[in-house]
């Protein structure tokens, strides 16, 4: 029997190859220490053989423990044990990752880092990246971070924080990245460069009304887009399926269970952000520039030469935006798709002018909901109207 947020490996795998997910697992660090290191590494060796040799299915990405800096993680502090420390967590994930890759050479392996570099307990975490980054050796693919912008308290009331303070924290993105580089500098300047993977992120750090807003899912196109830019390699969002908080009436998951107002599994706003992404966003990112700091356009080009678009207005006002565009010569025809809702604080939304059910989220299936399609002249910029509060992914041919 599992929870809501919890599932089985076989299960798991059955559900990213209907999908055509990619697939990261976490391995039991834990193991290492209310057993041995050598205990967890057979762990972490058998359910890479499980997956990508008895499944036959190739999990390329696993990440050695989620969060082992903290307190809050099964293992940390342990009776009898000193609270676990950067140094001995990368000679730990050393013999983990040898087990792993003996088994599958092939697979990538991340370690846990934070952001900031500092004797802190709740932020630096007792100098956790000054002690790790010299232990890893080469070993360690990626490092890992998550993102949870703000912890919204004072004390255990949650403060409530306007759509303007939420959206002004989206800098940590690029302040979180900027940093890991500096201390790669200061503490393995010969490792500078390694990949970095945003393995969890939310609106906050809690499961407010916000979460199963409108407003999230504006959010969310604008952390995929950010996270593009600064250069993290992965963007992972924080859940599939959760619950709703019924102190603070909200739930980070992208599908909605245990909530009486709507259907389980009726998609949340969030989910139309990734939607509207794998439609509207090609191959590569290029530069793009708004004259309006609150509206973001983040363009991508496709590898059929086409160029695609994704418009994030969180204002309460349409907007019409003109394009110039310096290297595309469009031939006339675009398709495009669009999130909105009746404000930013509406839990119910709408894809393509389809509404969800009233007690919130949006339409499912949208496959079967027609993009919207138009032509335009190509003699003069294109002027593109864009609804308020709204996500629009836009290709144009």
């Amino acid at each position: 029997m599992t929870q809501a947020p919890e599932v089985l490996t076989d299960d798991f795998i059955d559900f990213c190859r209907k999908t055509g997910s990619e697939a990261i697992f976490t391995v039991n660090y834990a193991a290492a220490r209310y057993g041995s290191v050598q205990e967890a590494a057979d762990l972490a060796a058998r359910w890479v053989k499980h997956c990508n040799i008895d499944m036959k299915f190739k999990v390329r990405y696993w990440e050695i423990g989620n969060e082992v800096y903290g307190p809050w993680e099964e293992g940390n502090k342990q009776a009898g044990k000193a609270q676990l420390t950067g140094d001995a967590y990368g000679k730990d994930l050393l013999v983990i990752a040898d087990a792993m890759k003996k088994v599958d050479p092939d697979i990538y392996v991340g370690a846990v880092a934070v952001d900031t570099d500092s004797g802190d307990d709740w932020t630096g975490f007792h100098w956790w990246m000054r002690d790790l980054l010299p232990q890893l050796q080469g070993k360690a693919d990626y490092l890992i971070l998550h993102q949870y912008f703000m912890w919204p308290f004072q004390g255990d009331t949650y403060t409530d924080p306007s759509n303007d303070v939420l959206f002004g924290n989206l800098h940590k993105l690029d302040d979180a990245f900027d940093a890991v580089g500096k201390m790669e500098d200061q503490y393995a300047p010969s490792e500078k460069g390694r990949p970095i993977a945003l393995t969890e992120y939310n609106l906050v750090n809690a499961s407010p009304h916000q979460s199963i807003e409108l407003i999230n899912g504006l959010y969310t196109a604008e952390v995929l887009g950010e996270a593009i830019k600064a250069g993290y390699v992965a963007s992972n969002y924080w859940d599939w399926k959760n619950g709703l908080d019924s102190k603070l009436s909200g739930d980070m998951a992208l599908l909605a269970s245990g909530d009486n107002s709507v259907p389980d599994a009726t998609p949340r706003p969030s989910y139309y952000a990734f939607a509207l992404y794998d439609r509207a966003f090609g191959d590569k990112m290029v530069a793009a520039d708004s004259s309006d700091p609150n509206v973001k356009v983040y363009a991508s080009r496709f590898s059929g030469g086409e160029l695609g678009l994704v418009v994030v207005n969180p204002n309460d006002t349409n907007q019409t935006l003109q394009f110039d565009f310096t290297g595309f010569t469009p031939q006339g025809k675009l398709m495009g798709w669009v999130l909105t809702g009746h404000g930013l604080n509406e839990k119910q939304v709408s894809w393509d002018g389809e509404d969800g059910p009233l007690g919130g989220g949006g339409p499912f299936p949208i496959n079967t909901i027609d993009p919207y399609r138009a032509t335009f002249k190509t003699d003069k910029p294109l002027q593109l109207p864009i609804q308020a509060h709204s996500v629009t992914g836009v290709i144009l041919y």
